[in-house]
């Protein structure tokens, strides 16, 4: 079961570590290994906002609901990125419905199955590296300004 749960995280991080390629490829930012950065000639970039353009959002209360809500994804929602948001809150809840229903059989049923408990506590593990991970990401981005609203425009601390 160790060597199931081991191949699953790291089938996992494969996964994250796709996904960021695939972004950083479209927005322009992906390098080769000569450090030339590879571009898509025919990405649309219209609807795109200028790099430097600032975001009318408040960066101080994008911190503050980092700070305060972060776990849930409310500072995502408050710059306009839902799905993000959604995605963040549903790993959340997921996980604690995960944890309770663990406790819950384990008091009731007074067995244990090492199966679905070690299934379960999979769950738990990697929706919580996940969600601490995007976290701090999160946290870094903020409080350096990159952060990015969903029009792609830099929220600011000022």
């Amino acid at each position: 079961m160790l060597i199931l749960t081991i191949t699953i995280i790291g089938a996992i991080i494969s996964l994250i570590l796709w996904i960021i390629d695939f972004i950083q490829l479209l927005r322009g930012n992906f390098k080769d290994a000569e450090g030339k950065c590879i571009k898509i000639e025919n990405y649309d970039t219209e609807n795109r906002a200028n790099n430097y353009e600032v975001s009318p959002k408040s960066g101080i209360a994008c911190l503050l609901l980092f700070l305060k809500l972060g776990i849930f994804g409310v500072h995502r929602f408050y710059a306009g990125k839902i799905g993000s948001g959604i995605i963040m809150l549903l790993l959340f809840v997921t996980s604690i419905i995960c944890y309770f229903y663990n406790i819950w059989s384990h008091m009731v049923s007074g067995l244990y199955y090492y199966n679905e408990a070690d299934t379960i506590l999979g769950v738990i593990v990697i929706s919580f590296i996940t969600l601490t991970v995007w976290w701090i990401i999160d946290l870094i981005s903020i409080l350096r300004g990159k952060f990015k609203d969903s029009k792609g425009r830099y929220i600011k601390i000022k």
